[in-house]
């Protein structure tokens, strides 16, 4: 019967609805509404409300203040860690090279070492060949 009524009143026009609720942020038991609709036909109509939840204090399910608030300071501490992270790899990555560098001087050092070495042989070879 409904669905009937409906389609009678909106049947083969053009409608537009605004609608607002809000709930007061002191206690949450308060609903205010208000709203406002035309159709085609010349028929406006405005309707208001207000309703109240007995019973005690209403309690959001979730306080999306205070999520909010936790979610910017666990991205503070994650940024943080990501910082310290940059820089504990930046540390790593120099003494990495610094460790390649004193690795390629040894190598550099190794290598004239051999040379002499074989240099020294050489002579001890000329000299016990004698």
């Amino acid at each position: 019967m409904i669905y009937h009524f409906y389609e009678l009143a909106f049947c083969n026009c053009n409608a537009a609805v605004l609608c607002a609720f809000w709930y007061t942020a002191d206690s949450g038991n308060l609903l205010v509404s208000a709203g406002y609709s035309i159709s085609g036909v010349s028929s406006n109509m405005l309707n208001a409300g207000l309703i109240y939840r007995f019973g005690g204090d209403f309690r959001h399910a979730v306080d999306y203040r205070q999520v909010a608030l936790d979610a910017k300071n666990r991205s503070n501490d994650l940024q943080a860690q990501l910082s310290a992270s940059r820089t504990r790899e930046e540390n790593m990555a120099k003494d990495l090279q610094a460790a390649r560098d004193h690795s390629n001087q040894l190598e550099s050092e190794l290598t004239a070492v051999k040379a002499q070495l074989s240099k020294l042989a050489a002579k001890v070879e000329a000299l016990t060949a004698k």
